[in-house]
């Protein structure tokens, strides 16, 4: 990595997770693919960057996996809904082949 990330002590302080996400010119899914469980620090998704063709011949399966979602941040402009900044608890999703 070549930037670090250090968070300052006090209140409001947040724990991130950077995840590298090669880039793949092609690929084909033969097994169910899943997430290692979040630990509390590392883990809990489930990333393609697939350039051409991908090919699914089995689900995505990630249900219990994830990580705690954040909260909902109003931008207080009257004509405008409030942005999402991250919805939480992680809702488990299954893609089926």
């Amino acid at each position: 990595m070549i930037n670090s990330y250090t968070q300052s002590t006090g209140a409001n302080q947040n724990t991130y997770q950077v995840v590298r996400v090669p880039q793949l010119s092609s690929a084909t899914i033969t097994g169910q693919l899943t997430a290692p469980a979040w630990n509390g620090s590392s883990a809990g998704v489930v990333a393609l960057d697939v350039a051409g063709t991908l090919t699914l011949n089995a689900g995505i399966n990630v249900s219990q996996r994830g990580f705690r979602g954040g909260g909902v941040r109003n931008i207080g402009a009257i004509d405008r809904p409030p942005s999402l900044v991250a919805g939480g608890p992680c809702i488990p999703r299954t893609l089926a082949a």
